[in-house]
């Protein structure tokens, strides 16, 4: 069992929003302040798998969570490892509120999709989400290594969490106004 399946008792301080079969997460190691992610209750190895029966109510929270970042951050981007490059083993889109783009180093590694298949790297921005093919090796958590070099930020997910709470708190005020 992962963490994530675990999340309403072991991440029960960094949930934001809940819903049915949802949690909004602040992720524990941000990269940025805002930096949140949304996982299934349910076990799900990743989103383009999830039955449909959920699938209003995951683009529902999407557009809720990218309104609620362009308000009160920026517009963020969203990315997802999908099950070939996830750190655990459970679907989690990211949320990232910030200007900077990595797209350029995706179209070193992987080749977009005409029809989403797994396995795949999801990466969005500014309404439109694409889904890419990776033809070249890459490491668990590719996507967000990639982030947090490219943000000046540490790769070393421990070394992110001293920001972590005081983030977590503003974010938090600023969900529940």
């Amino acid at each position: 069992m992962d963490i994530f399946c675990q999340a309403e008792t072991v991440l029960k301080d960094v949930i934001i929003h809940r819903t049915d079969n949802f949690f909004v997460v602040h992720d524990g190691f941000p990269l940025v302040e805002g930096h949140l992610f949304l996982i299934p209750k349910f076990h799900q190895d990743c989103f383009l798998n999830m039955h449909k029966k959920y699938l209003r109510e995951y683009e529902a929270l999407i557009k809720m969570i990218v309104a609620f970042l362009r308000d009160q951050y920026q517009d963020p981007v969203l990315f997802e490892h999908g099950i070939i490059a996830q750190t655990i083993p459970h679907a989690h889109l990211h949320f990232l509120p910030t200007s900077k783009s990595i797209l350029n180093v995706i179209k070193q590694v992987a080749i977009p999709m005409r029809k989403p298949k797994t396995p795949y790297l999801l990466y969005g921005k500014q309404g439109k989400i694409t889904y890419y093919n990776v033809v070249n090796q890459i490491e668990p958590g590719f996507l967000h290594k990639t982030f947090a070099e490219t943000l000046r930020r540490p790769i070393i997910a421990k070394e992110r969490a001293i920001d972590a709470k005081k983030w977590m708190k503003n974010v938090k005020d600023k969900w529940d106004k």
